[in-house]
């Protein structure tokens, strides 16, 4: 009975501090909608308090010069216009609801716009990075307590 109050109590320790966890979410940005050979990776992190969204972005091989580059919904409309240069490192103060939970159900991109393609040349949509757990984690825990 004990080992099970002991497990119990650690399960809700768990979820709890799974619950106001900073989230991860990277996007792949690549030319998929040019011919261009840029690549790059955006990584921007959910404060646990929902506050602020901390990002950084590398980008190689733009075609021309950067003009400009935003965070994009999904219907188009640009959610945070981003710094220019690279690498961009920055902080989104302030985002929305809105921005949050489209962030969560990965509806915004990352769009960097050229020169050459001022539409934008290279892109990639924000993915929620999740941590694998090892099969044996709660194995492992019972086995304290044997």
């Amino acid at each position: 009975m004990r080992i099970r109050l002991v497990l119990l109590g650690m399960l809700l320790l768990l979820v709890a501090s799974a619950a106001t966890a900073a989230e991860t979410f990277v996007a792949h940005i690549w030319g998929l909608k040019t011919s261009s050979n840029g690549t790059g990776t955006a990584t921007f992190i959910l404060r646990d308090d929902l506050s602020a969204i901390d990002f950084q972005i590398e980008y190689e091989n733009l075609s021309s010069a950067e003009v400009f580059s935003h965070v994009h919904r999904a219907t188009d409309p640009i959610a945070f216009t981003l710094p220019s240069g690279n690498p961009k490192v920055g902080t989104w103060l302030a985002p929305t609801a809105q921005d949050i939970a489209e962030l969560r159900a990965e509806e915004l991109y990352v769009n960097i716009h050229s020169v050459y393609y001022p539409t934008g040349e290279i892109r990639g949509t924000l993915v929620k990075q999740t941590l694998p757990v090892a099969n044996t984690t709660w194995g492992a825990i019972k086995a304290l307590y044997r």
